[in-house]
This record gives structure tokens, sequence and C-alpha cells, in this order.
């Protein structure tokens, strides 16, 4: 069963539209990498929330900010017997190209043993999996491999995420880049139920630069995502702030 969805996709379009793209050595500019992945690590969240709706069944839905009218094609999440895994694909179609992805997830029970339906009661930690390929002013073709604990503490439910991800942004391949303790809290009486990130960092190590987001959120509904980019032939630094929904970066 396919779901198609007439939607504003979350300011993607200015991530790939290619009007900000520099020199790559130019230091102040914001090329959308950053924004990008942030997008990407947070929108996976998302993802998921919807799998534990209704076993995954639940109707596929937006939750950022939209700036441009595009077609978007979802397949509802499937569970696959043989692998062990749920599994789910979508593509959005911009004026100048598209963008696929392909989600991947394990759910395990606190052996560690793997588990089929999504519940709170015998479900401790997942392992998602999201192939990116997006093409069109700018290209973006990543990996994005995450493990996540479920952590009850008292009447909070946490979702912490550690990964990595692998691939390449306009043909620069990165060399690592790393997720470390994003803390998300769960929120059951409302949709999308993952909060912002309270807590976290997004590491990307680029050929001339690195780049360091840390999120910083309240557990509800607000937060920002700063960016320190330094350079790495002399170590000046510039900081900027994403907007997480519509993957776009500015000034602080």
């Amino acid at each position: 069963m396919r779901l198609i969805v007439w939607t504003m996709l979350a300011g993607m379009a200015l991530v790939f539209s290619g009007c900000r793209l520099l020199s790559s050595d130019l230091f102040d500019a914001k090329d959308g990498n950053a924004g990008l992945v942030a997008t990407e690590v947070v929108s996976m969240g998302e993802a998921v929330g919807e799998l534990w709706d209704e076993g995954g069944m639940a109707k596929s839905r937006s939750s950022a900010a939209e700036t441009v009218y595009v077609d978007i094609e979802i397949q509802p999440w499937a569970y696959d017997n043989a692998a062990k895994c749920w599994t789910r694909s979508s593509r959005a179609q911009f004026d100048n190209g598209d963008r696929v992805r392909e989600d991947t997830v394990w759910l395990f029970g606190p052996a560690g043993d793997t588990v089929k339906t999504p519940s709170f009661s015998t479900v401790s930690s997942y392992r998602h999996v999201r192939s990116v390929h997006a093409e069109a002013d700018n290209a973006f073709d990543n990996r994005l491999d995450m493990n996540v604990d479920i952590r009850v503490q008292g009447d909070d439910t946490l979702f912490v995420k550690n990964g990595t991800i692998t691939g390449h942004y306009n043909g620069t391949q990165y060399s690592t880049t790393t997720i470390t303790d994003l803390t998300r809290q769960w929120h059951r009486g409302r949709v999308p139920h993952l909060a912002f990130p309270s807590s976290g960092t997004v590491a990307i190590d680029r050929p001339l630069r690195t780049i360091d987001v840390e999120f910083e959120g309240d557990g509800e509904g607000s937060g920002t995502a700063t960016a320190t980019a330094t350079r790495k032939r002399d170590g000046k630094t510039t900081v900027y702030v994403i907007n997480v929904e519509r993957g776009t970066e500015s000034d602080a």
C-alpha cells in the first residue's frame, strides 16, 4: 500500500537549492551540510514515533515547517519476518531533483533479543539505519546508523541516540561523523511524540573543516541547535544556528 502525501516539505529545497554553495575553503560558507545532517538525525526520531503508533500503520505525516510544494510518496512501515526488522521508504520530488530515504529498524528487548511489536513494555533499545540519496543542485548520499536506548526514569521516558554517519556531501567524503548522547523526551499524549533534543552533539569531520553541532532543549518543544565550524588550516571558528525543521543555517 502506498500513501501519497501532497505537502510542503521541510525547507529541504533551500538546503538542496545550491543558492548558498560557495568555495569549500571560504570560511563563512553555509553550504547546508550541517543543516541537512542535523535535520536527518532529528527526523529519524519522528519516523520511529510513527512506528510506535498502531504498529507502524498510522497515517504518515510531516512534522516540519514547510516552504515549497512537493510530491511525497511514503510507504507505510512493514515488518520483515526473515530479517526481523521494520522497513519503510519514502521519496520526495523537488522541481530540480529528488530525495529517497530507506529506513530499517530492529527492536530489542532487555536481554538483547529481537522484538517485533513496538511497545515500551517489551522494547528497551533499537537500531535505526537510514540510507539517504538526494540529487538536486546539492548532492547528499549518506548512511546513518544509530543505536537508541530507551530509558524510563519515573514518569519520564528518554530516547538516547548514539551512532555514526558515512557518505558524502557534494562529492566530498566525510572522514568521520558521530552522534553522541542525543537525548529526547517521549510524550505519549501528543504528536510528534519526541520533544526537541534536550542535549547531545553531532561532530562532522570534513577535509577542510570540522563542524560540531550542539543541541539544547527544554524537554518539551523548544530548543536550539548551534553549529561551530573550525577551519583546519588556521583554527579559525565561526558559529551559526540550525533550524532542524527547515534545514537552514543562519548567523548566531
